[in-house]
This record gives C-alpha cells, structure tokens and sequence, in this order.
C-alpha cells in the first residue's frame, strides 16, 4: 500500500515533505504543469507522484457558478480556455513526458460535468492507449453516476486494471468493494482515506491531507504500535515527553510547546512518514504481483473508438459477473444470495464469508467464496459456565492493561487515555465477575406507605398473616 500526502501544493508543506523524505506525494497537474523548476525538484530527491487530473477543482468551480446563477454554459471550459478534449490531450501528453517519476494518475473523472458516455469516449481516445504506452498506472474513477446506472460498476471492474473510490459511496461498502476486485485482479486506490479501512482492507493506494491538521487545528500525532494517536489541542500537554525527540529532528522544542504551526508540522509529518513507510511494509500488496510469473491483462482493447472487453474475459464470463453483480445483496457487509439466507443461518454459525473478511489471505483456513471456518461450538450458559467465560475475558483485558502500562512508561509516564479506558473496563468487569460468583440471591425493597395500601400491599396481600397462621 502506498500512502500518498497531498497538500504539497503549499511550498512550505512541499518543503516539509522534501526534507523528511516522503517517498510519495499527491498533486494536481494544474500546479504542476507550468512549472519546470518544481518538477526538477521533485526528481532530483525521487520523490514518486500521484497526478490528479484536476477534476476536482473543475467541479468545485462548476457548482460554486451554477449556484451563482451564472448563465455562461460551461463555466470551467470559460477558465480553461480549451476543449475539454484538448484538455485530455495535454493531461495526457504531461504524463508520457514524465512517466518516470509519476507512478501513477488519475483520468479526466468529470462524469457529473459532461456525462458518463463522453468520459468514456475520453479513456478510450487518450487514457487506454496511453496506459499502454508507459509504465504510469491509470486510475479510473467511480462517481455517483456511474453508480446509478444498472450494471456499470460491474463493467467498471471487469474492464479496467486500478479504480478510485470515495469513501462518501455509502451505497458501494469496501465490503463489497474489496470482493469484486479480488475477483477480477483490480486494484483499489481511496481518495482521502486513512482510518481504519487502510488496516482492514488492501487498498494499493490512498492519499490523505490529514497531516496537516496540526497547523489549523493544533492537533498531534503520534505513531504507537502502528497506529496513528490523535490528540487534539486540549492534550498538548503530551507533547513535553518529546523533547529529546525534537532535538533530534532539528524541532525547536519552545516553538512545538507553543504552538508554532511550523514546528508543529514538522513533528506531526515525521510521524506521518514514518506511519507511510509502516503501511507500505505491513502489506505485501499481493494484488500488485502476478501468480506463476505472468502478468494478467486488464486493460480494455479499443476497436474504433468503442470499448469491448479484456482479451482474458469471454462473452459468458460477462454474462455471469453481471447476474452474480446485480444478484448478490449486501447485508452488513456481507454476501449472502438471494432466496439463501434461511439455508445458510441453518447451516452455519457465522454470517462471515472469507471474501469479505479483512484478515482475508492471512488467514489459515481462506477459503475463496466459502462461510467463515471457524464455528464455535454454542453450549448452554449455565453459571459455572458463565464464570468461565467471564475469567477468561478477565485474564485477556488483565494482559491488555499490563501492556498497556508498560507502553505508558516507555512513553515518560504520561498518563495514557487508552490505558484508562482499559483500566475502567476492567473494573466493571471485575464488578460483574463479583457478583456473578457472589452465593446470595438477595432482593432489597425499599418503600413508604400506609399499611395495607399501595403497590406492596397488592403484590405481596396476605402472604405474612398466613404465616402466622400456621404457626
């Protein structure tokens, strides 16, 4: 996985990023174009680049000037100067030229500008044959449009080798995402995506700005056991523990305690380096190396400027992703088949299928398009075996807290939040364990009221005058 930081269009940000060697930065070719120097730069400290085609500001000009009420028919061909075609030509042109240091780009993705079919007649007349031509990888976006159309997600991943995804499609989960381009060997890039997914799901790339939060927001970053520690500016005090560290890195420590944003940047885009550097090495990005030493043909041939389908696909092979495609339905991220659903919870214990598992080829009972393996005996919860299963999950959360203090103290011995939350977990669970295995079966009722009237009076009536009858 390659983790790629925008922002770099901001000379300060660009020099940060230049300065702790950042393997991989994001950019938009209407910064890039005209400028030569930059470009030079960027080679001479091999520094590798995602392009953006500059779609999002286009669209971001196009609705900013309908919502104005402007009556010019294209706004953003009025700021280019130029067809969009011409557009492509050039975008297209760039990349050819510098293909040695753009790892890969985005196409012209402006579906909600000019409509899905003249896009497509744009991949087909620049963006496919120049992914031929170069080793620059193309990465063909998905919009909302191209969503609602009826079967052309599908198409989408049957023909092109590396999509883009936004993480705001609610309506196609990375669930459903990742099994389809497991399927068809497509890999996924995520614009703007750097929570939890990039651990759950193999993204080959993502891009992010987030690292430059610490200059508006004066929030922190700290790189723990892999993952990246948010604290936001009511949690500076944290930052004393690394004096050592800023000296090291050249951070005047004053500034950083201050709240300078330089320093403040600094510190935060080392830790986002090195968080890079981290993702990178976790995945072995399996989808980007190819099975027996053969390289397997995605790309769509173009025949008079109309798309058809990879020479490795056939006319059925289509038929059948598009039923499985429209047939499958998601439920909580999960592919059960229609008219299947009572069969498959009889049969098993786990609505989880390996597809859609985010541990996925790691683990040792993977079994493509088959239910989770792993079904755990279901026994009667009588107490003896409750309270087995309460001490086991107090042993584990035992372990979690003993970790979690020494990954405290290694840190300065600044009080930990996490460590807390662990510890207060803990405690209530020890609180129920206690009562669990506590002998007496005690109900305590407190009231006041009248004798012979109210509540207790009807529940309880004559029960005590009875008894001392008997006796």
């Amino acid at each position: 996985m390659k983790l790629f930081l925008s922002g770099a269009e901001n000379k300060k940000n660009l020099q940060l990023l230049i300065d702790v060697k950042q393997k991989y930065i994001f950019m938009s070719y209407l910064y890039l174009k005209k400028r030569e120097s930059l470009i030079s730069n960027l080679r001479e400290n091999g520094i590798k680049i995602m392009l953006d085609s500059g779609a999002y500001t286009f669209l971001v000009r196009y609705t900013v000037a309908k919502e104005k009420g402007s009556t010019v028919e294209d706004p953003v061909m009025n700021y280019l100067g130029i067809s969009y075609e011409q557009y492509a030509k050039e975008y297209t042109e760039f990349i050819r030229k510098n293909q040695d240091w753009i790892i890969s780009a985005v196409d012209l993705d402006i579906q909600r500008i000019i409509g899905i079919e003249k896009v497509d007649e744009l991949r087909s007349k620049y963006f496919i044959p120049l992914e031929k031509e170069v080793e620059t990888k193309i990465c063909y976006v998905l919009h909302k449009p191209d969503i609602e159309v009826k079967g052309r997600v599908g198409k989408l991943f049957r023909t092109y080798g590396y999509l883009g995804f936004s993480k705001i499609h609610d309506s196609l989960p990375y669930g459903k995402v990742f099994s389809y381009a497991k399927k068809h060997n497509t890999k996924i890039h995520g614009f703007a995506v750097t929570g939890i997914e990039i651990r759950k799901f193999p993204f080959f790339s993502v891009d992010s700005t987030t690292w430059t939060m610490g200059a508006r927001f004066g929030t922190t970053y700290i790189l723990k056991g892999g993952t990246l520690q948010v604290f936001d500016h009511t949690q500076k005090h944290r930052r004393k523990t690394y004096k050592i560290l800023c000296k090291k890195l050249g951070i005047d420590f004053k500034g950083f305690m201050s709240d300078n944003s330089h320093e403040v940047m600094k510190f935060n885009i080392y830790q986002w380096k090195l968080f890079a550097d981290y993702m990178e090495n976790r995945w072995s990005n399996k989808m980007d190396k190819p099975e027996d030493g053969e390289v397997k043909e995605t790309l769509p041939v173009s025949v008079e400027g109309k798309e058809t389908l990879p020479e490795n696909k056939t006319n059925n092979e289509e038929e059948e992703d598009e039923e499985e495609f429209e047939n499958l339905a998601l439920k909580n991220n999960i592919v059960i088949e229609e008219g299947k659903e009572l069969d498959f919870l009889q049969k098993n214990n786990s609505f989880l299928y390996c597809s859609d598992c985010y541990l996925n080829e790691k683990c040792p009972k993977y079994d493509e398009g088959k239910s989770c393996s792993f079904n755990l005996e279901k026994k009667d919860m009588g107490k003896d075996s409750l309270i087995d299963i309460v001490s086991n999950i107090l042993n584990i959360q035992y372990n979690r807290v003993l970790k979690g203090k020494l990954v405290e103290e290694v840190d300065g011995g600044v009080p930990d939040k996490v460590l807390s939350n662990e510890l207060s977990l803990m405690m209530g669970l020890l609180r129920d364990f206690k009562e669990l295995v506590s002998e007496r079966d005690e109900v305590t009722i407190k009231a006041k009221g009248k004798e012979g009237t109210g509540v207790l009076a009807k529940l309880f009536g004559n029960m005590g005058e009875e008894d001392d009858k008997k006796n």
